[in-house]
């Protein structure tokens, strides 16, 4: 078994799966978008501490609902893209709505960093309360960085400009493309379709 799903498999290698020359870019995107939403998040808090309707859209940022559904939707399409993955279209919409989805992830990410810095030095707790709680929490939002720069990470592999992990998928048997993208769709649809009941 385990040799024919090498020979299935063998047009992938390890390294594809390893973009160490891509890293700088997430990082400067995911900064690009993190520190304007830091320092709009520190402006209201410091200017406008008292108006609902900013807290308000501050909230909304933070809210996973937006992150959640366009996100469903970019791994649909990197789904789809494993199935097809000659379709120029399908990769550029995959490409598009992930980078999308990353990116408004690091504005929620922004958002939700600031609010936890201004909880930490704005409550009445013990310290070691306090502690506790910045520890954990700082942990659960550290989490949440890394669930969205997965989201990046796929969108680099249907890269259009670059198509080296595309066209080594390509080379896998139809029907094991049509399995795994298959699956991927699957699990995505039924994950929204709990969320979207709840």
């Amino acid at each position: 078994m385990k040799k024919f799903l090498q020979k299935q498999f063998i047009s992938l290698s390890e390294f594809d799966f390893f973009l160490a020359e891509k890293r700088a870019e997430g990082i400067r995107i995911f900064l690009l978008w993190v520190i304007p939403s830091l320092i709009l998040f520190y402006l209201i808090e410091k200017y406008f501490p008292h108006s609902v309707r900013l807290h308000k859209a501050i909230q909304e940022g933070i809210g996973p609902n937006l992150w959640n559904v366009i996100g469903a939707f970019g791994l649909f399409s990197f789904g789809l893209s494993i199935i097809f993955p000659y379709s120029k279209w399908i990769l550029k919409s995959a490409k598009n709505i992930l980078e999308n989805t990353f990116a408004i992830g690091c504005l929620s990410n922004g958002l939700l960093i600031g609010q936890w810095f201004f909880a930490l030095n704005h409550n009445d707790l013990e310290w070691w309360k306090v502690g506790f709680w910045g520890v954990t929490s700082g942990a659960l939002i550290f989490v949440v960085i890394v669930f969205n720069f997965c989201i990046w990470y796929l969108a680099t592999l249907v890269n259009t400009e670059k198509l080296d992990f595309m066209n080594r998928i390509s080379k896998i048997n139809f029907i094991w493309r049509l399995l795994i993208g298959i699956s991927i769709c699957f699990i995505i649809y039924a994950m929204f379709i709990t969320t979207s009941n709840t």
